[in-house]
C-alpha cells in the first residue's frame, strides 16, 4: 500500500511551474523575492525579478487590463534592489526610496498620481546628503540646498517650476557666502562677489 501511495504521488509532485513555486493562496509563481513583498488580500503578485524581469509588484485585477497597485520593488538588472515604493492604479504615490548598486541610499522620493511631489532628499554615493528641496507638478519648485561628499552645504536657492528663480548663494567650506546670483525664469540677470 504504502508502494501504491508513494508512486501515485511521485507525478504529482514533478508537476507545477519550472521555474518557481505555486503559491496556493494567490495562484502566483511565488520567487524568494516575492516574500519582501507584502500584497492586500484581493491583490496577487506581479512582474519578476532579475533575470527575467526588473520589478515585482502587487496587481490588482479589474476591469480593463490589471494594473499595478500596492508594493513594488524594482531591480538592477544584475539583481540588486534599486528602489521600493507604492502604486495606485499605475500611478506612482507616497514615498519611494532609491538606493544605489552597493545598497546606500541614493534618493528618497515624494509622489503624488505618478508625479513627483512633496520633499526630495538626494544623496551622494558615501552616504552624505547631497541635496534638499521640495518637487512641484513634477519640477524643483522652492528652496533646494546642495551639499558636498564631506556633507558641507555649498549651494542654496530657489527654483520655480524647474528654473532656478531668485536669490542663489555660493558657500565656502567654513559655511560663509561668497557670491550671490540673482535669477528670473532660469536667466541669470546678476552675479555679486561678496
Amino acid at each position: 500500500m504504502r508502494l501504491f501511495a508513494a508512486l501515485l504521488l511521485l507525478p504529482i509532485a514533478g508537476c507545477g511551474p519550472k521555474d518557481g513555486k505555486l503559491d496556493n493562496a494567490h495562484g502566483n509563481l511565488a520567487y524568494p523575492e516575492y516574500a519582501d513583498l507584502e500584497c492586500a488580500q484581493d491583490l496577487r503578485h506581479g512582474g519578476a525579478p532579475p533575470p527575467v524581469g526588473t520589478e515585482i509588484f502587487c496587481v490588482q485585477d479589474g476591469v480593463g487590463s490589471p494594473q499595478r497597485h500596492g508594493s513594488a520593488i524594482r531591480y538592477y538588472p544584475t539583481g540588486e534592489i534599486a528602489a521600493r515604493g507604492n502604486y495606485h492604479t499605475e500611478r506612482q504615490i507616497g514615498e519611494w526610496t532609491v538606493w544605489y548598486r552597493d545598497g546606500s541610499l541614493k534618493r528618497k522620493e515624494s509622489w503624488a498620481g505618478g508625479i513627483q511631489e512633496g520633499l526630495w532628499a538626494e544623496f551622494h554615493p558615501g552616504g552624505t546628503r547631497r541635496a534638499q528641496g521640495p518637487m512641484r507638478d513634477g519640477a524643483r519648485d522652492g528652496l533646494w540646498t546642495f551639499y558636498d561628499e564631506e556633507g558641507t552645504r555649498y549651494l542654496e536657492g530657489r527654483y520655480r517650476r524647474g528654473q532656478e528663480d531668485d536669490v542663489w548663494r555660493e558657500f565656502a567650506q567654513d559655511g560663509t557666502a561668497v557670491r550671490e546670483r540673482l535669477y528670473r525664469d532660469g536667466r541669470l540677470l546678476r552675479q555679486t562677489e561678496l
